[in-house]
């Protein structure tokens, strides 16, 4: 991971203090799963390679140490430090932010403000939100209640997909999620600097998230609304007899990264002159 992560830039937000100044950075070993499906190193023959092909990765800690939990307060100040990045100039280039993270209706996931900020980072700042879309009881049984902050309209909500592209059976449904993407046993990075498997919508997200990454790099001057549209316009049908959600759930399919590209690449390619 360590050639792709800014460093520098690397935010506590529970402490509101930089990362590398805090005793313990990541209390569960989440975040360093999820960095590893979004951008492991890619080409050096170790692991695995990242889903955005090498796109940079700025960690922000978001659960506090002691209680192990996640307030909107936090959520909110981690939009703010990044809108803060962007308007003095010390990071460009941010287009999407991952959260593999969240809560039901009756949580602090479902607050305002935290919504607001999500807004601002859409309409004032380009960067789209892409989020886990839940996982039920994460053995047999999903939710198809609202989650948040995935079930916001302005952010992109991942379900899982088993290895043979069938839907994950407790990934959360709904007609508010987007797009699924593969979410089980799903190798990457852990904290002992070695790698495991990992499953489950957190898994997900990221591999959507780095998937708009690709989609950036394959045209800068994309909008968001040009990349959601690249995503969902060419996913694939989910075809699973023994779960079929194709009534009740919102998802456009499985991410078709490739089709997604070309999609996009074709769409904004200019006009050719009249000779």
């Amino acid at each position: 991971l360590a050639d792709n992560i800014l460093t520098d830039l690397a935010w506590d937000a529970t402490l509101e203090q930089p990362l590398d100044e805090c005793e313990i950075t990541d209390c569960a070993g989440h975040g360093t799963m999820v960095a590893g499906v979004a951008s492991a190193v890619a080409n050096n023959a170790l692991g695995i390679a990242g889903a955005s092909y090498n796109a940079d990765l700025l960690p922000i800690k978001v659960v506090d140490n002691e209680e192990r939990q996640i307030t909107s307060a936090d959520l909110v100040k981690s939009y703010e430090y990044l809108f803060d990045l962007v308007d003095s100039g010390k990071l460009d280039n941010l287009r999407v932010i991952n959260m593999s993270l969240g809560g039901y209706e009756d949580s602090q996931a479902n607050d305002e403000a935290f919504h607001d900020v999500i807004k601002t980072a859409l309409n004032t700042y380009d960067i789209l939100t892409v989020c886990a879309g839940g996982n039920g009881n994460q053995t047999t049984t999903p939710n198809t209640g609202k989650m948040y902050p995935a079930d916001f309209d302005e952010c992109i909500s991942v379900t899982a997909l088993e290895s043979d592209d069938t839907n994950l059976v407790w990934s959360d449904y709904n007609e508010f999620k987007d797009i699924s993407a593969p979410g089980q046993n799903i190798r990457t990075t852990n904290m002992s600097g070695g790698f495991s498997t990992a499953s489950g919508t957190s898994v997900a997200s990221p591999i959507v998230s780095g998937t708009v990454a690709l989609l950036y790099a394959a045209d800068p001057d994309a909008t968001p609304e040009q990349v959601r549209t690249a995503l969902e316009e060419t996913a694939v049908p989910v075809v699973d007899k023994e779960h079929d959600r194709t009534e009740t759930s919102g998802s456009a399919g499985a991410l078709d990264a490739g089709a997604a590209v070309e999609q996009l690449v074709d769409a904004v390619e200019p006009e050719p002159e009249p000779e």
